[in-house]
């Protein structure tokens, strides 16, 4: 197959050829062998392969901003409980602790904030 890929006389449509080929060779080959014939370097002028990285890249910054958005209101909360009751138990903090929707995460902040000791 890589033999018909090299015919192809337009760069960027021959790495999407590798691209493609390199993905559903996957599914039937163990990675080392398809890494041995077609390396990053080969796809890297392939339009899908870009789009792809570029998707990927994207999913993973949206869920790092996730992961460090459920973080930091959890300690907020904590931060707050504190504030105004001196003490906040380790059972209290457990619970927040196990809380990763950030929703009611944002929920239980406002209430906190605005609540009256």
């Amino acid at each position: 197959m890589c033999k018909l890929i090299k015919k192809v006389e337009t760069e960027s449509f021959k790495a999407d050829l590798l691209a493609v080929m390199t993905i559903l060779a996957g599914d039937k080959f163990n990675r080392q062998l398809v890494e041995k014939y077609v390396r990053k370097g080969m796809l890297m002028n392939s339009p899908i392969y870009k789009k792809w990285i570029e998707e990927e890249r994207r999913e993973a910054s949206k869920e790092a901003t996730q992961i460090a958005s459920v973080r930091v209101t959890k300690e907020s909360i904590i931060e707050l409980l504190e504030g105004k009751f001196d003490f906040v138990s380790k059972d209290i903090r457990k619970d927040i602790e196990a809380i990763d929707d950030l929703p009611l995460l944002s929920g239980l902040f406002r209430k906190t904030a605005i609540s009256k000791r």
